[in-house]
């Protein structure tokens, strides 16, 4: 008894895998790259969260390198009118965060604090409920 000679359509069941994945891959919801990092420098500590996917620090944008993360915050105004930016520096190669700010007081001058220090450590992921 001879077997029937069966044909298959490789090209057509690849392209409607491919479509499947591509499918499911939208489908799914993708989980942004996170680093927890719990800074210290003597007796105070930051603990920082820095989403690799969204390029940001702490919810603020940051540039980020293989190297090192920078990102800045800007505090509201003071009551007297000081406005200010404080910068942020993780260092990823020796794990130390450098942190300063400058001030723009009411009367035109410019102020900026001293650098800080800090020792960074791998941190956990904040907790959540659900």
């Amino acid at each position: 008894m001879r077997m029937p000679k069966i044909k298959y359509n490789v090209g057509r069941y690849a392209s409607a895998l491919a479509i499947a994945a591509a499918v499911a891959a939208i489908s799914s919801p993708s989980l942004a790259q996170s680093v927890y990092l719990r800074c210290a420098q003597g007796a105070s500590h930051d603990d920082v969260n820095i989403d690799l996917s969204n390029h940001t620090a702490n919810g603020r944008p940051a540039t980020i390198t293989a190297t090192t993360i920078d990102w800045q915050f800007i505090p509201q105004a003071s009551d007297e009118g000081t406005t200010g930016v404080i910068y942020y520096h993780v260092d990823r190669v020796s794990g130390t965060m450098t942190t300063y700010a400058t001030y723009h007081l009411r009367n035109g001058r410019n102020m900026s604090s001293g650098q800080t220090v800090y020792y960074c450590t791998p941190g956990e992921p904040p907790a959540t409920k659900f």
